[in-house]
This record gives C-alpha cells, structure tokens and sequence, in this order.
C-alpha cells in the first residue's frame, strides 16, 4: 500500500476516533436514558386516537385531531465519510493511477409523512429522499419518491388481513423489505442485497399478519419499478411477489432491526419469498445488450434471524434466473448470493459486527458471447469482508448512532461496474477492474427525528 494510501487512511480513522470522542461528551447519563425508554414506553401508539400533538420515538412528531385523523411527520439524515483504496483506477474509464478515492456525502435525507385518515383501519405513509444514490447518484440533490401507499386493516392492531395499494418496497429480501434503511446494521446494507433485492415498486398487496406468522402475495409492475408511468419501457408485463415468515419466539418488534439490545429476550424467525416477472409482450422490453432483452425474471430466497441477550445472527441465500428475448446464441444467467452477519454488544452503548458475503455470478456474464459482451480480467465469483462498530448515543435507539466499517472486497469487482449487475452507488464500493484486493472505509454519523 502506498505511503499516500496510508495517511489517508489513518486520517479517515482519525475521523472516527474524533466522533467516538464526540460521543463520549453527548453521551446521556443512564438515568436519563432510562427515563426517556420509560416515556417512549408509555406514549401511546400513533395509530391510537391522542388529541394534539407530541413524539413518539417510533413515528415522529404527531399531529390529531383528538379522533382518528392523525399525521406524522418524522426524517432521517446521513452524513459518510469514504475512502476506497484500490490498485487501479475504477472501471468506467478513470484513468487506471486514479487509485485513490476519497471525500464525504450525504447519501440520505428522508422526510416521513404517515398516519390515519377517520379510522384507525386506514393508515398511509408518504416518504422520500432528497439524497439518494440508488442510481448511480443522477437523483442527486432531487427529492425522490420511496413509499406511496394506503393501507386497510380489516381487523386493526395490527393482526388479521389487510389490503395495500401504491408505491411500496417488494416483499422480496428480508433485509430491505423488514428493515429500515437506517435500522441496518453496517453503513449500509450487502452487496447482495444491492444485487438482488426487488426495491421499490407500485402494485396492489394483500397480506395477514398474526402472533407467529406473516404472509404478503402482491402483484406489481415488476422489481425496481417506482415512479414510473403503466407504460414505461422497464416495466414489466406483469409481477408476482410472495413472502412469508414464522417466527419461533420473541416479538416481531424485534425483527424490524438487525441487532439486538442487551437483556432481550431470545427471538427467531425464518422467512422465504420468491418474485416472477415478464416482460416484452404488452410494454416494450428492457434493454441489456444491443437487440438483446430481459424476458422473464425469476427471484428466490430463505433467510433467517435470531437475537439473544446482547447478540445476534442473521443469514440469506437468493438465487436469480434470467431469461432473454430476441437474441441467439446467449445464454440464460443463474445468480446465486450468500449473505452471513452477527453483532455483538460490549456496553450498552458500543456493538461489534461483522458480515462475509458471497456473489457466484453465471460465468455467461463475464463471457465474450455473453449479455454484457467480454469483460477482461472480470472474475464470476465475488467475496467480501465486513467489519466494524457502532455507537448509540441514546442506548437501544437508532435515533443518533455512529457508524464505522471497513469493507474488503476480495476479488476483482470491476464486474459490477461494467455490467451492471452490482450497483454500488449508495454502498461507496468502487470496483477495480484489473486487480483484487479493494480497501472501503466508511465513516457515518446518523441522525432519526
């Protein structure tokens, strides 16, 4: 490593030393602490009629009307710090000595709007970013559309059968359909998950929810198909999204993150959920290569949690089968991706974490009469190493948290770059397109209002 590479990166650990300090001073007592879990405990919930205003630590500041027209209005902000240390230059046409690539972003700045409307049956939630990434960073600075749905439950609190209509994230990947952006464990979530998951889409869910089980079938517009019009050239013809999961024990409150405080109970579940799309038949194809299309997408996966006194694991398999129309001679692709994870906490307020991922890419992705056409030196099986720490300034809360990892990625990842299989805009991963071995620090300061 060069000598430039290591002041860089012993500045970028000075930074996370100076807000771990940081923390130390805005560190609350533990009997303030408590006393704030004690009052988040007694509020009542927000899909409970509360006359005027207050916060609940859940949904934000609220608004009511003493009845059951009720809003919330809550947000979230991000603020990274990233230095990627390569032995080349990013695919993508940087120079191949640019193998250095440092500086700060704020990848997101949510705002949060949800409630009820005469009924507490009839909720809705209205949410998006003015600092996302998600493609490629061209949304920049733009605010961008997430969640845009209404929601009927026909039994109330949360249990029996309800119906949902809008824009909402498919009820694929546990990792992004369970959990928050900001309830993740590293600074952001897998590369497996950037790679598979189903993001957001519009369609129309129906679900049931009880003590033990869950289950949402819904039928959408296809994977990553949001803020889109019915006739949009990467819709496809139709989806079909199915998940479901049992849980063993504990609460499903437990599972809407991915740690696990100290002095919890023991909880687990097991979840598995597939999506069907095709395309080309009623809304024009989408694109890969020259004349070839995308036909039929096939999406597959089982994943897992349990969370003790303090700890935690949690691990996904998804596997992809890709179809294409309209050209000879390419072969269908069959991607497989394994995600494992555990945390573990030191004091109530410091957690460890690590994460290893595997990407077993078809080798037709990388070969000359593949897809994407040949992309030299490209390797068709992709590891990674994550670990690092987090601190809550409030125990058990992700209302201010500071976040630090370093991801290694071992083999050549220029793959993602060049193909498009493995977006890395929002998770800072570079890609070296000649040469193993990429070093990412990541740095993040989060705030939840």
């Amino acid at each position: 490593m060069s000598r430039k590479t290591t002041v860089l990166l012993f500045a970028g650990m000075a930074l996370g030393a100076s807000s771990t300090a940081f923390a130390g001073d805005l560190d609350l007592d533990r009997a303030y602490a408590a006393e704030l879990r004690a009052d988040a405990a007694n509020r009542a919930s927000l899909l409970q009629p509360v006359g005027g205003s207050g916060h609940n630590d859940e949904h934000g500041f609220h608004l009511s009307d003493g009845g059951n027209n009720l809003l919330s209005i809550g947000g979230v902000m991000q603020f990274r710090y990233l230095a990627s240390f390569r032995d080349s230059g990013p695919a993508g046409g940087i120079p191949t000595d640019n193998d250095t690539t440092i500086g700060f972003e704020v990848p997101r700045v949510r705002l949060i709007f949800q409630g009820t409307i005469n009924n507490p049956n009839l909720s809705y939630r209205i949410d998006g970013d003015f600092a996302d990434n998600t493609v490629g960073g061209t949304n920049f600075g733009f605010f961008e559309l997430h969640n845009a749905w209404g929601k009927y439950e026909f039994e109330g609190d949360g249990n029996g059968w309800y119906v949902q209509f809008g824009q909402m994230k498919t009820p694929l990947l546990y990792e992004e359909f369970g959990v928050e952006d900001w309830h993740g464990m590293a600074v952001e979530r897998s590369f497996v998950n950037e790679l598979f998951t189903g993001g957001y889409t519009q369609g129309l869910a129906v679900g049931y929810n009880s003590d033990q089980f869950r289950f949402t079938g819904m039928i959408n517009d296809g994977a990553n198909a949001a803020n889109s019009p019915y006739n949009a050239g990467f819709e496809s013809d139709f989806g079909i999204t199915a998940r479901a999961d049992f849980k063993f024990m504990g609460d499903w409150s437990q599972f809407a993150d991915m740690t696990s405080w100290q002095n919890s109970n023991n909880a687990a579940r097991i979840g598995g959920a597939f999506h069907y799309q095709h395309m080309g038949d009623t809304n024009p194809a989408f694109p890969n290569a020259g004349s070839t299309s995308v036909e039929d997408l096939f999406v597959y996966t089982i994943d897992g949690s349990y969370e003790g006194n303090g700890w935690g694991v949690y691990a996904a398999f998804v596997g992809q089968h890709v179809e294409f129309q309209g050209a000879s001679g390419i072969s269908d692709l069959d991607n497989f991706g394994l995600m494992v994870q555990g945390n573990v906490f030191l004091t109530p307020e410091v957690e460890l974490f690590g994460r290893f991922e595997a990407i077993w890419l078809d080798s037709a992705v990388t070969s000359a009469t593949g897809p994407f056409g040949a992309i030299p030196g490209a390797d068709d099986d992709l590891y990674f190493l994550t670990a690092g720490m987090n601190y809550y300034f409030i125990p058990e809360s992700h209302a201010a948290k500071f976040t630090g990892d370093i991801v290694y990625a071992f083999n050549n990842s220029g793959v993602g770059v060049a193909s498009g299989a493995l977006p890395n805009a929002i998770t800072g991963l570079q890609g070296d397109p000649t040469s193993d071995g990429e070093i990412l620090l990541r740095l993040q300061m989060q705030l939840v209002f």
